[in-house]
């Protein structure tokens, strides 16, 4: 019998490794951004937008389009169309929202209406309490303010010394120097 020879090649074998990198944190920011974009609902004119009076006494406004409110006192609360808001900023009486002697209380009608950077130092009656008390925060923020919302830290704040409720001389001091005006006689 023949011998038959068999013979088998070895070939070399290769040692291969992949390396798969996963990027979890860029994948979540995309679908957090997707989320807060379909969140984001356009506001309609005839959207309810609450706003507050920022003055120290009566509010007024009458519009073009025939409408109108009154707010007898600061902090007084209603509702405003967003349609009229929107008619407001491109008329006449765009200073009225832009030195804040009305302040709107929906962040969704500010971003609408591109205040964000301008409400950054505009404040409700909450905030005003809160920086009458904070000394750092209230040398920080006087110099960009609106020009209603400085009347109003400076009326607030001394309508608050002379019923005795800021007696903190070092808010007292800030206010004055700040605003250049006196409320210690």
């Amino acid at each position: 019998m023949a011998e038959q020879k068999t013979s088998t090649r070895k070939t070399p074998t290769r040692k291969t490794t992949t390396k798969v990198e996963t990027k979890t944190t860029d994948v979540e920011k995309v679908e957090n951004k997707v989320e807060k974009s379909k969140e984001k609902v356009k506001l309609s004119k005839d959207d309810k937008i609450p706003v507050m009076n920022n003055t120290t006494g009566r509010y007024g406004y009458i519009g073009r389009s025939g409408y109108s409110f009154e707010l007898e006192e600061y902090g007084d609360v209603t509702d405003v169309p967003f349609g009229e808001l929107q008619a407001m900023r491109s008329g006449s009486q765009k200073r009225h929202l832009e030195d804040a002697f009305i302040i709107i209380l929906d962040e969704e009608a500010v971003e609408e209406l591109n205040y964000t950077k301008l409400y950054e130092n505009v404040l409700d009656s909450d905030g005003v309490e809160e920086l009458l008390s904070d000394v750092e925060k209230l040398n920080k923020v006087a110099d960009k303010m609106p020009l209603a919302m400085r009347e109003t830290v400076i009326s607030v704040g001394k309508r608050k010394y002379k019923d005795g409720t800021l007696s903190n001389l070092h808010v007292i001091r800030a206010i004055e120097n700040n605003f250049n005006v006196k409320i210690l006689d």
